[in-house]
């Protein structure tokens, strides 16, 4: 049985009873809870410890498979994923993630969920990948695409958080499908200013100044009140990327 995976800087292993302080530190947030179904806030060690020995029980492998998702140059506990409802029937399963907010835009997402959608192909032997996410969650989206899964819709109240309806997107990926590229962004320079592909965390920053009636009149691309809603789809549109 795996029991560890390993990426450039990553390694993807399975918590252990030690690491419950580590893993409530790390998650113990509201912006994860914000987004994610199963994660409470707060988030304690006790918590930490109920899920590790969940982790640890073998039948939960013939359905599941969890790993917590550690730095290799500093051991540092920064997120965790796992394959969820392994249907080896269907040869399907669903992938669930997050990270330590502190470590938000590293890439690190990114890294590890190839790494372990590598695995669910070559070692679990299945045939599909499919994820979801909250509307709202751009950010999970973006990471989804840059992985390689693609958006196949959106489901209405499909879930229920909080006692409020989340309307979702799913996305999916295949083993027949050729693997995610790596893109480069663009960087230029000049004596005043510096050209490069928009960040996703550049976001927030150009909805105010295109949000003009002035820039909108002479454009044919850019609408008048433009929102942040406006600015992650024409994002997600470019053919560059950055890691996230």
């Amino acid at each position: 049985m795996t029991q560890s995976l390993e990426t450039e800087k990553l390694i993807l292993r399975r918590p252990t009873l030690d690491d419950a302080e580590a893993l409530a530190t790390a998650i113990n947030h509201p912006e994860i809870a914000k987004f994610t179904l199963n994660i409470p806030h707060p988030y304690s060690v006790e918590d930490a410890v109920s899920f590790i020995k969940l982790c640890q029980d073998p039948v939960r492998d013939k359905t599941q498979r969890d790993f917590s998702i550690f730095l290799k140059d500093s051991g540092e506990l920064v997120g965790g994923l796992g394959l969820m409802n392994i249907h080896a029937r269907n040869k399907s399963v669903e992938l669930g993630y997050w990270c330590a907010v502190d470590h938000w835009g590293e890439g690190i997402v990114t890294q590890a969920c190839r790494r372990i959608i590598q695995f669910a192909f070559d070692e679990l032997d299945l045939n599909r990948v499919f994820c979801m996410c909250n509307v709202d969650n751009f950010a999970s989206g973006r990471i989804m695409e840059k992985c390689g899964l693609k958006f196949e819709g959106t489901t209405r109240s499909e879930n229920i958080k909080d006692g409020k309806p989340w309307d979702m997107h799913h996305y999916a990926i295949l083993k027949s499908d050729p693997p995610p590229g790596d893109k480069q962004p663009v960087h230029l320079e000049t004596e005043r200013l510096i050209l490069r592909s928009p960040k996703f965390s550049d976001l927030g920053n150009m909805v105010e100044p295109i949000n003009h009636p002035e820039i909108s009149k002479f454009s044919a691309h850019i609408n008048h009140p433009f929102t942040i809603e406006d600015a992650y789809e024409w994002y997600r549109q470019q053919s560059w990327t950055e890691n996230n």
